[in-house]
């Protein structure tokens, strides 16, 4: 994200997180936003799901 928060997408059953290591893209919506069960993702190489879920991923310090 912009202000540097990390964040995973869990994907619709039957999509292969594989798909999207090499990258994806986002067809830009009219309210600017990605938002689940709406909107779609496509990796490089062909492949298109749905986000069914967010996450915000945290750095965890072990000291």
């Amino acid at each position: 994200m912009r202000d540097r928060r990390t964040i995973a997408a869990q994907l619709e059953k039957g999509c292969s997180p594989r798909d999207f290591y090499r990258g994806f893209y986002v067809e830009r919506s009219d309210d600017g936003q990605l938002c689940v069960a709406r909107d779609r993702i496509m990796s490089r190489s062909g492949a298109k799901c749905r986000v069914t879920k967010f996450s915000r991923l945290v750095l965890e310090r072990s000291y």
